[in-house]
């Protein structure tokens, strides 16, 4: 099932900035403060200002997707890693499934031959990416669950 990407959602100054709550505020639409907040509970952190893959795998399940590796290039080194530009040329057949990626120390959504991360905020052409020859650390792919909660923000707990 394609899987809607939306522009990242900052609503006000006091939104999270960084790239974890922004991929999460990407697939589903809410905002970066929101997102951040899911991700202090499912991390028992006060802060977010860098996301690990278990606290994103966690609130993606919270939120109703799955996270599975699809490919990872972790053990090699950063020179025999792919870029950006190679993974996506070498990936082109795979349609509108979704990814999350990290790539060069950043979180990244791709779907097809489209990207989002925070830093730009909307959805552009993986060749506009910001991060086009950036080392590809890691990849997951993204399903929405069937159980998945047909409003997001319902997940998200108060605030402390």
């Amino acid at each position: 099932m394609n899987i809607p990407l939306h522009p990242v959602k900052r609503a006000t100054k006091a939104s999270n900035r960084y790239c974890g709550p922004a991929i999460l505020s990407i697939l589903t639409g809410l905002d970066t403060a929101e997102t951040a907040r899911l991700l202090r509970h499912v991390g028992g952190r006060s802060r977010i200002r860098g996301t690990y893959t278990g606290e994103m795998e966690k609130a993606l399940s919270k939120l109703g997707y799955s996270m599975t590796t699809f490919a990872c290039y972790a053990h090699q080194s950063a020179r025999q890693r792919p870029t950006l530009s190679q993974w996506s040329r070498a990936n082109q057949g795979r349609g509108q499934t979704t990814y999350i990626m990290s790539v060069g120390h950043h979180w990244a959504v791709v779907q097809g031959r489209r990207y989002a991360c925070g830093i730009i905020g909307t959805i552009v052409p993986v060749k506009s990416s910001p991060k086009w020859r950036a080392r590809v650390k890691q990849v997951w792919m993204i399903r929405r669950m069937d159980d998945a909660p047909t409003d997001p923000a319902a997940v998200i707990p108060p605030s402390l």
